[in-house]
């Protein structure tokens, strides 16, 4: 992949390297600050466009907003819960029959033998296939 050239961040003025999957359009870099700015200049830009103006004002908006409002009522009041339960540690078993050094290596054989007998398999296959068109 090319390495993209470095930028020079519109908020903090450091040069970094922008994703290369956007780079083109990537104008400050990945500090919690630089974010902080970069939304917010992105916000003023979309708020000073003209059809943007009225977006959030109007009868049209107000009338919405009271209708969802009485439709939930006291969505704002309550206490916000959390979507998962607090989980309870559980206890490592550092007992294996293998230590972490031996286990590690069994892992990379199996994967070094099991990648040895896919090439295999492909090259049978591979060459099956050619001699069945012959």
């Amino acid at each position: 992949m090319k390495h993209c050239r470095r930028r020079k961040c519109r908020c903090c003025q450091e040069l970094f390297h922008p994703d290369p999957r956007n780079q083109y359009h990537q104008h400050y870099c990945t500090k919690p600050a630089c974010r902080k700015a970069s939304k917010a200049a992105s916000q003023r830009r979309w708020l000073s466009k003209s059809q943007n103006q009225d977006y959030f004002c109007g009868p049209a908006n107000v009338e919405r907003v009271q209708a969802w409002r009485a439709a939930h009522p006291g969505y704002s009041r309550h206490s916000r819960k959390t979507l998962q339960d607090d989980c309870m540690a559980q206890p490592i078993d550092n007992k294996d029959k293998f230590s972490d050094l031996t286990y590690g290596r069994k892992i990379r054989l199996d994967l070094v033998t099991y990648g040895y007998y896919t090439i295999i398999f492909c090259a049978h296959r591979a060459a099956y296939g050619l001699t069945k068109y012959m």
